[in-house]
């Protein structure tokens, strides 16, 4: 089981829609800690349930439209989004994903620790790649997750050697 799960999403053919994706298969490029695994959620979220399930802590990965700056990245604990069913969407893709998260926390009892980092994007166009003002930022993005998943890596180690 994965202590940490990174989560691509998004839709590849639908240009800047798919950074998600784009991101972690740069991630998975470069070497993770163990106990981090990479999921290519695409855009099926709700098909990825069972993987979301049996995580510890998940990285959402994906396309945001809230308006700011194109490239810019917005990081946010997902149970802040959970809290407020008529929130309105922020990620282009919340349904599937944060519906999948819910339910599990629904059947389950268990609380999600997931963070969402965000990508503001450019365009949506059809086009399999992203636009420059993102595929510039790249390492960035790259940085931004490997960050995170080496942080939250290391808390549920500790969490783990304290209740063990």
């Amino acid at each position: 089981m994965a202590k940490v799960l990174i989560v691509g999403v998004g839709n590849i053919l639908m240009g800047d829609d798919g950074i998600g994706v784009h991101v972690v298969n740069e991630v998975s490029k470069s070497g993770l800690p163990e106990g981090v695994e990479i999921v290519d959620a695409g855009t099926s979220g709700l098909a990825a349930s069972p993987l979301l399930e049996n995580a510890e802590s998940l990285i959402i990965v994906d396309a945001v439209d809230s308006g700011m700056q194109a490239g810019d990245v917005v990081k946010i604990q997902v149970k802040e989004l959970l809290k407020d069913d008529h929130r309105a969407p922020l990620s282009l893709h919340e349904f599937d994903i944060f519906h999948a998260l819910k339910m599990i926390e629904l059947s389950t009892g268990k609380e999600i620790n997931a963070t969402l980092i965000g990508i503001q994007i450019h365009s949506i166009k059809p086009s399999l790649e992203i636009s420059p003002q993102l595929a510039e930022r790249m390492d960035e993005y790259v940085m931004a997750v490997k960050q995170t998943a080496m942080m939250l890596s290391q808390t549920a180690e500790l969490t783990q050697n304290a209740e063990g």
